[in-house]
């Protein structure tokens, strides 16, 4: 296992799921990859929140929003657990893109 440094440690992206460090090649990636979910939810969730909200009362859009983030971190588990195992051949590192 690679040694991580004191700078690394407190990276977003030093530390991948299954615990390696994120080699530094792949950083500028994952980085890209949390910025545009991070980007994604607010522009889905500020207006959608406030719908809910009227629509369902606060306590109801609190638990349908949960429920949803439930339910699409599951999704997006069995999804890396099928990229860290080798089974999903559609995510490419960049090297095989340009080869």
């Amino acid at each position: 296992m690679t040694e991580v440094t004191p700078t690394r440690a407190n990276s977003s992206t030093a530390i991948a799921v299954d615990g390696r460090p994120t080699p530094d090649e792949h950083r500028g990636s994952v980085s890209a990859a949390m910025n545009g979910i991070t980007q994604t939810a607010a522009l889905v969730g500020l207006p959608l929140g406030p719908l809910l909200g009227d629509l369902l009362g606060i306590r109801g859009a609190l638990v349908a929003m949960g429920a949803t983030t439930v339910l699409l971190s599951g999704v997006l588990a069995v999804r890396l657990a099928r990229v860290v195992a080798g089974e999903d051949s559609e995510i490419r590192t960049s090297s095989e893109i340009s080869a």
